[in-house]
């Protein structure tokens, strides 16, 4: 899904958050594609949706605003670790459209490219820490006002921690601040499978969720491939559905999941806590912070497969 969410983006800023990858903490937008960790930064970047009313979307002016700080951290029990990430661009003309409807606890969100050759240019918000963790975090924007991700090789909460956030403000976007309790992981409990096998979904069935811990915002992302030969698809839907993690589950309703292409999909599932904080003429930033479940079996839930018929 491109910009954010969570995701992640509005036309007056906003935000994605967490996503993940592979078995680690991954809160760093893919730059398009299945997989966040491989397709150029030139190329037109893929986030989260940060909250369910977050979406990115063009202004009568023709432009896309991002504009995230996103942490995501990873407890284990194998390989703990974490990591912090900021995007901020304006696109002028925006280069794509995004429409969404709500479902149930989901918003089915569709998104379609208008163009395919453009680069992106980035927003200076200066440096921007994340303190409260068991690192402290630093990101400091490159030629370009790329930020490069702040990767931990332990994890940076346990939960319930006050994270702080701040933006030292730069040319195109003012200070800003925004304090979040660190919510801890959720171990889903079904559907699951053990690692190598996959969970078939039947789309015209509603599909409970179930699990155990967490606090904050149980967030499962949804998503059908953005991918085709390499290069992204002219059209694309994902799901971005919330849940109070208390409530233990959650059900994605059988009319969200018949939008989906059938077949392989991914599944994304993190308790969040999401801050929207006000950065003067720039609009709002998106800051999240992001546990990412686990599987019963242990592993990241986002490592089990799934099939959607």
């Amino acid at each position: 899904v491109w910009p954010k969410p969570g995701q992640g983006a509005d036309a007056g800023g906003g935000g994605g958050d967490a996503g993940g990858d592979g078995g680690k903490a991954d809160s760093q937008p893919a730059d398009t594609g299945d997989n966040p960790d491989t397709a150029p930064h030139d190329a037109p970047a893929r986030t989260d949706i940060g909250t369910p009313d977050a979406q990115p979307d063009t202004t009568p002016t023709g432009s896309l605003r991002v504009s995230i700080v996103s942490a995501s951290n990873w407890l284990g029990p194998a390989a703990p670790n974490g990591n912090v990430f900021a995007q901020f661009l304006d696109e002028k003309p925006a280069p794509l459209v995004q429409s969404s409807v709500v479902v149930g606890p989901c918003k089915v969100i569709t998104t379609t490219f208008l163009t395919q050759n453009f680069k992106l240019t980035y927003a200076d918000a200066g440096t921007i820490t994340m303190t409260g963790a068991t690192a402290l975090a630093k990101l400091t924007a490159s030629p370009g006002s790329f930020y490069s991700t702040f990767q931990a090789s332990q994890s940076l909460w346990k939960g319930g921690e006050v994270l702080q956030f701040t933006g030292a403000g730069g040319s195109e976007v003012p200070a800003f601040s925004a304090a979040l309790a660190a919510p801890t992981q959720a171990i889903v409990q079904t559907p699951a499978a053990p690692l190598g096998a996959k969970v078939t979904i039947d789309h015209s069935q509603d599909q409970e969720f179930g699990w155990t811990g967490g606090t904050g915002q149980v967030r499962i992302f949804i998503a059908e491939p953005n991918m085709d030969g390499g290069k992204p698809k002219a059209s694309s839907v994902s799901l971005d559905c919330a849940f109070p993690a208390k409530d233990g589950a959650g059900v994605v309703p059988a009319a969200a999941l018949a939008n989906l292409q059938l077949g392989v999909i991914t599944v994304n599932f993190s308790t969040t806590a999401v801050q929207k904080v006000p950065a003067g003429a720039w609009g709002t930033v998106e800051v999240s912070a992001s546990a990412l479940g686990a599987s019963k079996f242990g592993p990241p839930y986002e490592q089990t497969g799934f099939l959607l018929q």
